[in-house]
């Protein structure tokens, strides 16, 4: 079974290699998505579609990085993400959904991408040609429940929640597929975020981390 979080060239089983090198930059599918990437920033759920476990996991997914971890930009600058989710709005109502910049929606029935992709990630609506969808500071993520059962870790049809939502607002933040710009990848573009595998992963990686800064 294959798994493809858009875009991608697919999934393969990659061993977890422990990194001694300086990670690589992530690859940049789109280029800079957000021009103020320290404003506020929400994220719009449409509510009626997930439980309220579901809306925590989401709730707790987040691109941030603090002091704690080290800039994998600039070593001697232990840094602070400008790029913090301030919150995380679920709404039913539809005209509020609709004119949100920033969301995610639960696909249940009409999945218009590759039936193998547990999600994809538009800059805009994806009404038109994926490859034209350029717009600054708004993305949608549109998660397969059509094909895909989302939980708790990887088994069978089921995918982690948090992993896929995760991967995905990097997508919306202009990072892409390592693989697709270096193979073979370097150790630590193996065992990011961005790349895609079937290993639960929450947290950014040393490798994602630089992509982000590198773009803004």
């Amino acid at each position: 079974m294959r798994i493809r979080l858009f875009p991608s060239i697919g999934i393969v089983a990659l061993a977890m290699v422990a990194s001694s090198m300086a990670p690589a930059q992530a690859y940049n599918a789109w280029g800079p998505t957000w021009s103020s990437p320290s404003a506020s920033r929400y994220l719009y759920v449409w509510g009626a579609s997930w439980t309220s476990g579901e809306l925590f996991t989401i709730s707790g997914v987040n691109l941030k990085y603090d002091s704690s971890k080290t800039n994998a930009y600039n070593p001697s600058d232990p840094g602070s993400s400008t790029l913090n989710i301030s919150g995380m709005t679920s709404t039913s109502n539809s005209s509020t959904y609709a004119s949100a910049p920033f969301k995610v929606s639960r696909t249940t029935s009409a999945w218009l991408f590759d039936s193998s992709w547990a999600g994809a990630t538009c800059r805009a609506n994806c009404n038109a040609d994926i490859g034209l969808q350029n717009r600054v500071n708004a993305a949608t993520i549109y998660l397969n429940d059509v094909n895909f059962n989302f939980g708790s870790g990887f088994s069978g049809s089921t995918v982690d929640l948090s992993t896929v939502v995760l991967h995905e607002l990097g997508h919306a933040h202009g990072l892409g597929h390592p693989i697709e710009v270096h193979n073979p990848m370097s150790s630590a573009e193996v065992i990011s975020v961005m790349n895609v595998t079937f290993t639960i992963k929450r947290d950014l990686t040393s490798d994602d981390i630089y992509g982000l800064e590198v773009i803004y």
